[in-house]
């Protein structure tokens, strides 16, 4: 995600769907056809309807951070189970996710550690110049405490 952001390109489909290992054990992207060269903010929806920053649900126009919110709601899932913005239906969900209010099953769960719970919370920033990779981009992510024994 970092060399796709690098080359000023938002991939704006982060999803378990599209996310393969390879052999060494990293994830790698799959499938760019929603992916686009930005040269300002995007306007276009697009994505799983999970995955979708509050920017992008609000029409506010999306860069990179998009990409970034969208890693942390695939963090959550995969600790939890289940999309951390989860509603009745789907209009309940984007009400949840302009709302920021996700659940609160993991905010609790001491077990997972405070830095896995500092990165959740700092990917789903509701302020995409705020959030977690939004100046340095991968860098950001590097230098967090949940990724000090990661070998990058």
């Amino acid at each position: 995600l970092g060399a796709v952001h690098d080359a000023s390109i938002v991939y704006r489909n982060v999803n378990p769907e599209y996310l393969f290992l390879d052999t060494g054990g990293y994830v790698q992207l799959l499938d760019f056809r929603l992916a686009k060269l930005l040269d300002s903010k995007t306007f276009t929806t697009c994505g799983a309807p999970d995955y979708l920053a509050p920017e992008v649900v609000k029409g506010e126009g999306h860069g990179v951070a998009a990409d970034w919110w969208a890693l942390g709601v695939l963090l959550y899932e995969m600790l939890v189970g289940e999309s951390p913005f989860k509603g009745k239906g789907e209009m309940d969900m984007y009400m949840n996710i302009t709302g920021h209010r996700f659940k609160a099953e993991l905010r609790g769960a001491a077990e997972l550690g405070r830095h896995t719970l500092a990165l959740i919370d700092e990917l789903l920033h509701p302020n995409p110049n705020r959030r977690m990779g939004a100046k340095r981009g991968l860098e950001d992510l590097q230098a967090h405490m949940f990724f000090s024994d990661f070998d990058w």
